[in-house]
């Protein structure tokens, strides 16, 4: 089914409509719960690159402090589905509006031209899902994801909000992954043509500290 998704739309065209959906998406996050304790006491393993933008910061509540690794100053290497290089480039992400929300600026790069995008992360306590806003700074598209927490991690997605892209009369919506790694974390996008039935790989993106 990925190869025929792939000859509809275009092996660039799809990795590229992914990442402007939510680089760091973009996007639905994963991560093991053995990555922290139930204390939050992973917050003493954050990313030293952190450091100079005040990672202490960020609200201690359960469900945004899962997130508290992902601040900092990072290189980003961007592949598509085959894990052919698509650009590197670097992203910042800071705990905002008194460390309730994470924000994430990172600029990707298609056919020459720069794509700046603004990711915002938060966590809804009432409803107990994590969303996240992301916002193409050159066509002005913004894409709404949202996911809950699991057993086997947090994975987020734009079909609940509605937010698809249209190409040749299918509608294909978008989730990410985030797997922590022993420096950094890496994202693997995901596709659907099928309103979020079935998935297929789309591309990845490699987060490592910025030198």
């Amino acid at each position: 089914m990925m190869h025929d998704l792939v000859d509809r739309m275009g092996s660039r065209r799809l990795f590229s409509r992914t990442v402007l959906s939510g680089l760091a998406l973009l996007g639905v996050l994963w991560v093991s719960p053995s990555a922290w304790a139930d204390d939050g006491s992973m917050a003493s393993e954050a990313a030293d690159s952190g450091a100079a933008l005040g990672e202490t910061d960020l609200a201690t509540e359960p469900g945004i402090e899962r997130l508290r690794f992902m601040v900092g100053n990072w290189a980003v290497t961007a592949r598509d589905q085959d894990g052919k290089l698509q650009f590197d480039t670097v992203s910042t992400i800071r705990p905002i509006l008194n460390g309730k929300a994470l924000e994430e600026e990172v600029i990707g790069y298609w056919g020459g031209l720069e794509w700046p995008m603004r990711l915002l992360r938060s966590y809804d306590k009432v409803q107990n899902k994590y969303r996240m806003v992301a916002l193409d700074g050159r066509h002005g598209f913004l894409d709404v994801y949202e996911g809950t927490w699991a057993e086997d991690g947090l994975e987020e997605s734009n079909v609940a909000s509605g937010t698809y892209s249209e190409f040749e009369g299918t509608r294909y919506f978008y989730r990410s992954r985030l797997e922590r790694l022993d420096s950094g974390f890496r994202m693997t996008t995901e596709a659907s043509g099928d309103g979020g039935k079935t998935w297929q790989a789309a591309g990845s993106f490699h987060y490592t500290p910025a030198p």
